[in-house]
């Protein structure tokens, strides 16, 4: 089939467009002195239109009707004989035009709203089994029915073979009809698992067709159809996995076939090539014939509204409360309720599919574009903002701790230290113990900031240390006690100083292992009380004489 190349892309675009020329044409006409040739056309005639507009409607509508002329002059030859000013000020648009895309539903409006449809689902399939169960049985032994449901029976077998309904009550014909066709109030739940499940959005499920191929009994593959793609774009295949049987509400390809089947005998009976097709009760009709009761109901149109609050009320659907649920005077405040818009639901359906892929929006991006994706549908979300926040700060939260651990990978004595190995004495406001160990405390000798074990050996080298004391941070000999405390904040500030003396690298390879001990494993280990004494007895650092002239900044 070749693909439509204009960009009328409906039968109510198309009259909505000629309705807006018609009424431009008209207006025009009515002017004290109307042009009579295209070129006389001036930019005032078109600003007075827009007025004429804003006078009998909203100004989005004026600015819409103003565009719609816009569309009439550039058409054909009207392009040539039209003025560039005339065709440029009709083709502007006013401020705030552009349409900013409507956020999606939370992941618990979401999982209502497609628990909800499922359950419906679930009842028309069974709804429709019990049906058949019913018409096979009268077949084969009508005689061990009882009355109510042999009558039933009857009229079943009478509809399934005309297609028409009998002749009672109209709220017990629909009831009847609806245990053999798929009726009215079906389609809001129908429409959102598709919309849910295949991620297309709702115009596209409207328009799917009947027509389909069957991959080995694991896949369908169906042309969609979908407008916005551009002109000579509109069709494209895709092939839907049909999944394990009694998974066919989770996957695009089983949902798609389950509908096929539904919808398979008032398709024969409207003859129409959508997938779509359902009974409606002739009421007030002329014709009681079964071309008026059913119908494709997106065949002449696809903006056909839905009595979709209706829906969401049944099943008792409430949206999330963002605010505290009293107000101030602590009276209970009542729950909104869920109100279903198939282009959130399709924002949704998006969102949740670039959460589960990490992100990746090239793979995410199944129906739209990246950029579209990204502008009408991910950009303008909430609730993906405060998931990207989320995972920004994780992701910050995982590069501090990978710099953590890169800054102290400094090599001592020959061996590579990631973290302070000494030990703390905490509680312990004096000096470290030397000479015997007699009462269980830590012999050690003093060093610039800590005290040393055994200076003798170093735990790398089993030789006498040589190391410079900023590298006894991470040295399992170190020992750090509470009177350590004012030498260590010295330390500290004098660390920070030279952060801004020094280059990131250059800071983090000669102090990084020593700052991430001292705020990490040191400080951590003693009060906020301590903490605060010790800072009141900093002095100097002395971090100038521990290093050697030529590595001073």
């Amino acid at each position: 089939m070749a693909a439509p190349t204009g960009t009328w892309r409906t039968v109510a675009t198309a009259r909505h467009n000629w309705g807006v020329w018609r009424d431009f044409i008209l207006f025009l006409a009515e002017l004290p002195v109307p042009p009579v040739r295209p070129d006389a056309l001036t930019v005032e005639h078109v600003k007075a239109y827009h007025a004429y507009r804003q006078s009998r409607s909203s100004e989005a509508y004026a600015w819409k009707d103003r565009q719609c002329v816009g569309v009439l002059l550039r058409s054909g030859e009207m392009k040539r004989l039209v003025p560039a000013d005339v065709l440029a000020f009709a083709r502007a648009r006013g401020v705030g035009q552009v349409p900013v895309p409507k956020s999606g539903y939370s992941d618990g409006e979401l999982h209502r709203l497609v628990t909800a449809a499922r359950s419906d689902v679930v009842a028309i399939r069974n709804r429709f089994a019990k049906s058949c169960v019913l018409i096979e049985k009268f077949r084969e032994a009508p005689g061990q029915l009882d009355e109510p449901d042999r009558r039933a029976a009857s009229l079943l077998v009478e509809i399934a073979a005309t297609g028409e309904a009998p002749r009672i009550v109209p709220k017990d014909r629909r009831e009847l009809m609806s245990k053999q066709f798929v009726v009215l109030p079906d389609l809001v739940p129908l429409l959102v698992l598709m919309v849910a499940v295949t991620g297309l959005n709702v115009e596209s499920v409207k328009e799917l067709p009947a027509a389909h191929r069957i991959l080995g009994d694991r896949a369908v593959e169906v042309e969609v159809l979908k407008r916005r793609r551009g002109s000579g774009r509109w069709h494209t295949t895709v092939t839907w996995e049909v999944g394990q049987p009694g998974r066919e509400l989770h996957t695009p390809g089983g949902l798609y076939l389950l509908l096929h089947r539904l919808m398979g005998p008032g398709r024969d009976c409207s003859q129409t090539e959508s997938l779509w097709s359902i009974w409606r009760n002739p009421t007030g009709t002329r014709d009681g014939s079964r071309l008026a009761s059913h119908v494709a109901p997106f065949a002449t149109r696809l903006d056909s509204t839905f009595n979709n609050a209706k829906w969401t009320r049944r099943h008792g659907l409430l949206a999330d409360q963002l605010s505290p649920p009293s107000d101030g005077d602590g009276v209970q405040s009542s729950a909104k309720e869920l109100l279903l818009e198939f282009n959130r639901l399709k924002t949704s359906v998006d969102v949740r599919r670039t959460k589960s892929l990490g992100g990746y929006l090239p793979s995410a991006a199944r129906t739209n574009t990246v950029p579209v994706l990204y502008r009408n549908y991910l950009r303008n979300d909430p609730y993906t903002r405060d998931w990207a926040e989320e995972i920004i700060a994780e992701a910050m939260v995982d590069a501090e701790q990978v710099a953590h651990v890169t800054a102290r990978r400094e090599t001592v004595g020959g061996k590579t230290s990631r973290r302070f190995t000494g030990t703390v004495i905490v509680g312990q406001d004096n000096h470290v113990a030397t000479g015997t160990n007699a009462e269980g405390c830590v012999d050690a000798t003093e060093a610039a900031w800590s005290a040393c074990r055994n200076p003798a050996r170093h735990p790398a080298s089993e030789k006498p240390c040589t190391v410079s004391f900023i590298d006894c941070f991470s040295c399992e000999n170190s020992v750090v006690s509470g009177h350590h405390l004012p030498q260590l904040i010295a330390l500290s500030d004098d660390l920070a100083n030279r952060r801004g003396m020094l280059s990131s690298d250059e800071w983090g390879h000669r102090y990084g292992s020593a700052w991430d001990a001292i705020h990490r494993d040191i400080l951590p280990k003693f009060t906020p009380a301590e903490v605060g004494r010790a800072r009141e007895l900093a002095g100097e650092s002395s971090l100038e004489l521990v290093e050697e002239p030529w590595e001073s900044p």
